[in-house]
C-alpha cells in the first residue's frame, strides 16, 4: 500500500513540475495563477500522502496550514488585477487633482 502513495505522491510532484514549465512560458497572468492554484492543490495532496506514508502528524498540521494559505493567492492576484492596492503617491495624486477642479463651497452659485 505505501508503494501505491508513493506512486501518487511521485506522480502529483511530476504535475508540478508541469506546471512550473507553464508558469516561465504562460502567456498570461491567470495562466500563471491557475499554476499556483495547482501548486497549493497538489502541495497538500502530497504533504497528506506523506503523513499516511511515514506516519507523522506534523506533516497534516503542514497540509492544513498551506490549505489555509493557499486561497490567499488568488485574493491577492484578484486585488491586484483589479488595481484595488494602489501605491500611496498614486492616491496623493488623485487627491490633488481632484482639489485642484473642485470649487470651494463658498463660491458655488445656487440654482434658485
Amino acid at each position: 500500500m505505501d508503494d501505491y502513495l508513493a506512486l501518487l505522491a511521485g506522480l502529483l510532484l511530476l504535475t508540478i513540475l508541469i506546471g512550473l514549465v507553464r508558469i516561465f512560458i504562460g502567456p498570461d497572468p491567470v495562466d500563471r495563477l491557475l499554476v499556483t492554484q495547482l501548486f497549493g492543490t497538489a502541495g497538500v495532496a502530497v504533504l497528506l500522502l506523506l503523513a499516511v506514508i511515514q506516519v507523522r502528524e506534523a506533516l497534516l498540521n503542514a497540509a492544513l496550514v498551506l490549505a489555509l494559505l493557499a486561497p490567499l493567492t488568488l485574493i491577492t492576484f484578484m486585488r491586484l488585477m483589479s488595481g484595488h492596492w494602489v501605491t500611496k503617491k498614486a492616491i496623493h495624486q488623485s487627491t490633488a487633482v481632484n482639489d485642484k477642479y473642485q470649487q470651494p463651497r463658498s463660491r458655488q452659485k445656487s440654482t434658485l
